[in-house]
């Protein structure tokens, strides 16, 4: 292991678990479930910039955007389901494309949305 990326894994504050859906055939039907790839896996959850979209008179829905720095080995797939538990709170997020790797990190970009 490089020393880079010890360093960077001593800054991990988090620990996430990530799922991918995966289509199988039940009795003719094509059902999705989610096929577990990785729990309890060590992570940085890098806090977000958040965007306002379609206001309401009601709610606004707000999409906001995190960066999670993981081990380099795991495969996440773009729209793998990908839960964090950092510093006391949990947030259920999904990969919103294709992570870029690098030889001691991998950076996914993470979405989540909700109502505000």
């Amino acid at each position: 292991m490089n020393k880079h990326r010890k360093s960077l894994e001593k800054r991990y504050r988090g620990r996430c678990t990530i799922s991918n859906s995966q289509a199988a055939k039940v009795d003719g039907e094509t059902t999705h479930k989610d096929n577990l790839v990785a729990s309890m896996q060590p992570c940085l959850l890098i806090h977000p910039k958040i965007n306002v979209a379609n206001q309401t008179e009601v709610q606004a829905k707000i999409k906001v955007n995190y960066k999670l720095i993981m081990a380099p080995e795991i495969t996440v797939l773009p729209g793998s389901k990908i839960t964090v538990t950092q510093d006391g709170a949990t947030y259920k997020l999904s990969c919103s494309g294709k992570p870029f790797i690098r030889s001691s990190h991998q950076q996914i970009e993470l979405l989540e949305e909700g109502h505000g």
